[in-house]
C-alpha cells in the first residue's frame, strides 16, 4: 500500500510539473509571438515614415528605407553626417560586444574540461577561467564608447534635420532623442514639415556638426545655391603659416623707415629785394638838354 501511494504521489507531482511546464512554454511561445509582431509592426512603421521622409526631401532610393542599416546610412546623411561614422561604430560595438561576451560564456567551459577525474579545478584553470572572464568585462566595457560615439552622432543628425524640415526648436529635439518613432512620423506626415535644407545652416558655423561636403544634406544645400555652398557654410580653411625667410624679410622692411629716418631738406634762402632806382631830378635834366 505504501509503495502504491509513493506511485500516486510520484506520478501526480510528475503530472502537475508537466502542467506547469506546459503552461509555461505556452506563456514563452505566445510572448514571443507577441513580441516579434511588435517589432515588426514598428519596423514596418518606421520603414514608411523614413520612405516618406526620403520622398519629401527628394532623395533619389526612397526605397532605401527598408533595406536594415541602408536606411540608418540615409539618415545620417540627410543629417549632414557620414553614414560610414555611423556604420563604423556600430559595427565596432558588435565586434567588441561579441568578443567580451564569448570570453565571459566559454570562460567556465574551459575550466570545467580541465577537471580531471578526481574532480577538482586545477589551480592553473582556475587562474585562466578567471584571466578570461575579467578580459570579458573590459572587451564588454570598451564596446560602450563606439556606443556613445553613435549617441552623438544621433544627436547632430536630429538638430540638423529638424532644421532642415522647418521643425528647429528643443521640443523636436528632445522628441528625436527619447521617442523617434514619433518624432520621424512628425518629419514625414507634419504639414508644416517642409524640406528646407538650407535652413540647416547654423549662423556662421554652417550645420551643425564638422562638414565633410559629402554628405546629401551639403549637396542639397549646394544646389539651392547654384551648385557652390554658400561662404558662410563651408568649413574654412586653416592660415597658413609664413615662411621664415618671408616672415623675416617682412620684419625688415617694417623697421626700415624706423631704422633710417629721412632727412629733412634744408630751407630755400629768401632771394635779396631789389634796389630801387633813384629819382631824375628835372632841373639836371634840362641842362643836359
Amino acid at each position: 500500500m505504501e509503495t502504491t501511494q509513493l506511485m500516486d504521489d510520484y506520478n501526480d507531482g510528475m503530472a502537475d510539473f508537466a502542467a506547469g511546464m506546459g503552461a509555461f512554454f505556452a506563456f514563452l511561445i505566445i510572448f514571443f509571438a507577441v513580441l516579434a509582431l511588435f517589432v515588426v509592426a514598428v519596423y514596418v512603421f518606421s520603414s514608411i515614415a523614413y520612405m516618406k521622409m526620403y520622398q519629401k526631401s527628394g532623395h533619389p532610393n526612397p526605397w532605401g528605407a527598408w533595406v536594415p542599416f541602408y536606411r540608418e546610412f540615409l539618415l545620417m546623411e540627410h543629417g549632414g553626417v557620414s553614414g560610414w561614422y555611423y556604420l563604423i561604430c556600430y559595427g565596432a560595438t558588435l565586434v567588441l560586444s561579441g568578443i567580451g561576451t564569448a570570453l565571459t560564456a566559454t570562460a567556465p567551459l574551459g575550466a570545467l574540461s580541465s577537471v580531471g577525474m578526481s574532480g577538482e579545478f586545477d589551480s592553473s584553470a582556475s587562474g585562466a577561467m578567471t584571466g578570461m572572464i575579467v578580459i570579458g568585462y573590459l572587451f564588454s566595457l570598451l564596446s560602450y564608447l563606439p556606443s556613445l560615439a553613435m549617441i552623438v552622432l544621433q544627436i547632430f543628425v536630429v538638430i540638423n534635420l529638424n532644421r532642415a524640415f522647418s521643425r528647429p526648436g528643443a521640443g523636436m529635439i528632445v522628441l528625436g532623442i527619447l521617442v523617434p518613432l514619433v518624432w520621424i512620423g512628425i518629419l514625414a506626415w507634419g504639414k508644416n514639415s517642409v524640406w528646407r535644407p538650407e535652413g540647416a545652416i547654423h549662423g556662421t558655423r554652417g550645420i551643425f556638426f564638422p562638414r565633410q561636403g559629402t554628405t546629401y544634406l551639403e549637396r542639397q544645400i549646394a544646389a539651392r545655391f547654384g551648385g557652390v555652398m554658400p561662404a558662410h557654410a563651408q568649413k574654412q580653411p586653416k592660415a597658413q603659416p609664413m615662411p621664415q625667410a618671408a616672415y623675416a624679410q617682412q620684419q625688415q622692411q617694417q623697421q626700415a623707415p624706423a631704422q633710417q629716418p629721412v632727412q629733412p631738406q634744408a630751407p630755400v634762402q629768401p632771394q635779396a629785394p631789389v634796389q630801387p632806382q633813384a629819382p631824375v631830378d628835372p632841373a639836371e635834366g634840362n641842362q643836359q638838354q
